[in-house]
């Protein structure tokens, strides 16, 4: 870390390296540029939190230039004073149970009670603070009150708490996020479970009306959080990329497909995913002919009481009655799996696994490209 007086020319001549290193402006307080291998970034440092404002570039055509950053870093502190003025009595408990369901609904996003319930739990040490006073001190005093939890754990502890106070910031209740950004990576040593049953079967038997009516989990489930489900399952998505998707993503026509944009796409890599079942291609013409919802945002799954789309809850009883049904030991998520491990077994193809399921190739290589040693072993015989 250094500190100088910024100037164009100055910026210009630092030089890039693997290790990232902050040069700080003197000219404006808490502005810094962020100089890594190939990038040269502006960043506001402010109530212990890092901002990102834009990169660095001279002539301002790809980037900002220095003056427009000092301005801009004026104007963050200028908001967080105003921010913390309008909300400064408010403590992280009132907030939780009384008005993030309500931002987030504003913002077009849905937090279901059990987030809501989960949070609370988590982070019981905050209860009683301020939302502007909320540091990443609190998330690091929640990981080490909690050295037993799994790495997976305190990845969603993070993106739920992270998710709270992003909600803040875009509703201009704080300025920042305080939470500094971290790489927590999902248990890599957890096995790759998938189902050896037919998904076609499933998805043709959650398609009837009366899926689920006799069950002890419910009396029945609407049409949509079916949909839901049996799109997740043909096409290995994420649900939140299908309860979250607009209307004008699935394209009904001769050769059915859904569109995955990046901003609802948890890798941010957009593509494009056939729907292969022609049940469940029927299904989805007839639901937007008699049961889409028209409403201002274009969500496919609108749910009427929350006005906005369907949540994560919406396939966890679904899928209760499929795993009882059908004797299934595992998780839903593994229906993903399943999708992924089938189509590169059918093709050998990884990077178009990669493309389909939304991740990078290394990801897809690592869990889904297993080496049939006999496959492997006739294969070399032959050029041998």
């Amino acid at each position: 870390m250094t500190k100088t007086r910024l100037s164009k020319s100055a910026i210009n001549n630092l030089n890039y390296s693997g290790k990232v290193k902050d040069h700080y402006d003197l000219g404006c307080k808490g502005l810094l540029v962020r100089v890594g291998k190939n990038s040269k970034t502006f960043y506001i440092y402010l109530n212990r939190g890092m901002h990102k404002l834009g990169s660095f570039c001279a002539r301002n055509k790809h980037g900002i230039d220095l003056d427009t950053a000092r301005a801009e870093a004026i104007n963050f502190r200028n908001l967080n004073a105003t921010a913390q003025t309008g909300f400064k009595n408010v403590t992280f408990l009132y907030y939780l149970e009384n008005q993030y369901q309500k931002d987030a609904i504003g913002l077009g996003k849905t937090v279901s009670d059990a987030t809501v319930s989960t949070i609370k739990r988590q982070f019981k040490h905050c209860h009683s603070k301020l939302c502007h006073k909320i540091t990443d001190d609190d998330f690091v005093e929640f990981v080490f009150n909690n050295p037993h939890l799994k790495e997976n754990s305190v990845r969603k502890a993070y993106y739920a708490l992270s998710g709270l106070l992003n909600t803040l910031v875009k509703k201009k209740r704080i300025s920042l996020n305080p939470l500094e950004p971290r790489s927590l990576n999902a248990d890599s040593e957890r096995p790759i479970n998938t189902y050896s049953i037919d998904r076609a079967e499933i998805i043709k038997d959650l398609l009837n009306d009366d899926f689920g009516k006799k069950s002890k989990y419910s009396r029945g489930f609407s049409k949509e959080t079916r949909l839901i489900t049996a799109l997740a399952i043909d096409g290995g998505y994420r649900p939140s990329e299908i309860y979250r998707n607009t209307k004008d993503c699935f394209i009904l026509d001769e050769e059915p497909r859904t569109q995955v944009f990046s901003e609802i796409c948890k890798t941010s890599k957009p593509r494009v995913v056939p729907i292969f079942s022609i049940y469940l291609s029927n299904a989805m013409q007839d639901y937007l002919k008699n049961g889409y919802i028209e409403n201002q945002k274009k969500y496919m799954f609108y749910n009427k009481t929350t006005k906005s789309h369907f949540a994560s809850s919406c396939y966890r009883s679904v899928w209760k009655v499929i795993k009882e049904k059908y004797g299934l030991a595992g998780r839903f998520y593994d229906f993903r799996h399943t999708f992924a491990t089938d189509a590169y077994k059918a093709t050998g193809d990884i990077k178009l696994v990669a493309d389909l399921i939304g991740d990078n190739i290394e990801t897809a290589s690592k869990y889904y490209a297993q080496t049939n040693i006999s496959s492997a072993r006739s294969r070399l015989e032959s050029i041998l």
